[in-house]
């Protein structure tokens, strides 16, 4: 669940926007798209033994593919765990279990866009355990006030037919943020995909939403919700069977 920038402290403890601003990210003159930046392919690899499987769920439908995604980007998540927890005893790292949320958001990305294009034919995981960080320029910034939803800053910042990365504030941990991915679907649905821990939320569903708000928002302290584009959202093709997948351009 650590999510640092670049040179900068770790997220949930930069400076706080004027209330609940809308501002570009520090740097923002920077690449528009976060798949632009140079070091987007760090820490994630393609796992062709993952390939056949990913086509088969992409064949089931929408929910199918992106409940294939949040179960499989992040294999080595007991083997992570294990490792941090040693780190964490002899003084070499922090008491974080799952640190990897970063590397998961961009292996998902990469199989969103693999469903968008309409080429599933590869999946990708994240292969590092450790914290990642996420650059200081290309996304929007915006200051959490207490009653702040983040359901509702979603379905803001994240336009219709398109997907990103979101970088927000976890309410039990004011020192860091959790990195996921929000598909904003061209039919209006929205769904939150947490790879490093196998969740997807449903934000069309009620019991989705309370849940994601009360686990995700302000925390007591300065913060910040990061948004990211990285491009179209992933849709079935309209009025044929669910499971086909078309090309969003």
């Amino acid at each position: 669940m650590r999510v640092s920038r670049s040179t900068s402290p770790p997220a949930g403890r930069v400076s706080l926007p004027s209330m609940a601003s809308r501002v570009p990210g520090p740097g923002a003159s920077g690449p528009a798209n976060l798949r632009q930046s140079a070091n987007f392919l760090l820490g994630i690899k393609d796992e062709p033994g993952k390939a056949a499987a990913f086509q088969e769920a992409a064949q089931g439908g929408h929910d199918a593919s992106l409940r294939f995604i949040a179960d499989n980007v992040n294999p080595n998540l007991a083997y992570g765990s294990a490792l941090n927890f040693g780190k964490a005893l002899i003084g070499a790292g922090p008491m974080a279990l799952k640190q990897n949320c970063v590397y998961c958001s961009k292996a998902a990305d990469q199989n969103l866009e693999a469903l968008a294009s309409g080429n599933p034919s590869g999946f990708w995981v994240a292969d590092k355990t450790s914290a990642g960080t996420l650059p200081q320029q290309g996304s929007v910034d915006r200051g959490l006030r207490p009653d702040d939803k983040l359901t509702d800053m979603l379905a803001a910042e994240i336009a219709p037919g398109s997907r990103g990365i979101i970088s927000v504030p976890q309410r039990d941990t004011p020192a860091y943020s959790h990195a996921m991915n929000c598909v904003h679907a061209d039919d209006g649905s929205i769904h939150v995909i947490d790879g490093q821990n196998s969740r997807v939320y449903d934000l069309s569903q009620e019991v989705d939403r309370q849940s994601f708000d009360a686990k995700f928002g302000h925390n007591g302290g300065p913060c910040v919700a990061r948004f990211f584009s990285t491009g179209a959202a992933p849709r079935p093709t309209v009025g044929t069977d669910q499971g086909d997948w078309v090309h969003v351009s």
